[in-house]
């Protein structure tokens, strides 16, 4: 499982890209500050497809009190994040994680 924290002073994008030629499943769970699960997604994604939005979009419950997500694949997947300001001043992100 890999690990994406929820910038709380902006906002988190979130981009999964599924490098393989058959379907893969991708499971987000969102956590709070105490480790307590939040909310559990599951999306597919299509051979080649890349699916980004900000990461409470990714999600049909609320997770606003959400200070991390993690997720898993059952296929080669690499996801990217980025992070930016509310004032549009500052824009970072993560190396894929593969």
């Amino acid at each position: 499982m890999t690990k994406i924290k929820i910038d709380k002073e902006g906002w988190t994008g979130i981009a999964f890209v599924n490098t393989e030629n058959s379907v893969a499943t991708v499971t987000m769970i969102a956590y709070d500050d105490n480790g307590s699960e939040i909310a559990t997604e599951t999306i597919s994604i299509a051979a080649h497809e890349k699916v980004s939005s900000q990461a409470a979009s990714l999600f049909t419950d609320d997770i606003s009190d959400a200070t991390y997500i993690v997720f898993s694949a059952n296929k080669n997947i690499v996801g990217f994040q980025l992070n930016g300001s509310t004032d549009n001043m500052l824009l970072d992100g993560l190396p894929g994680m593969p």
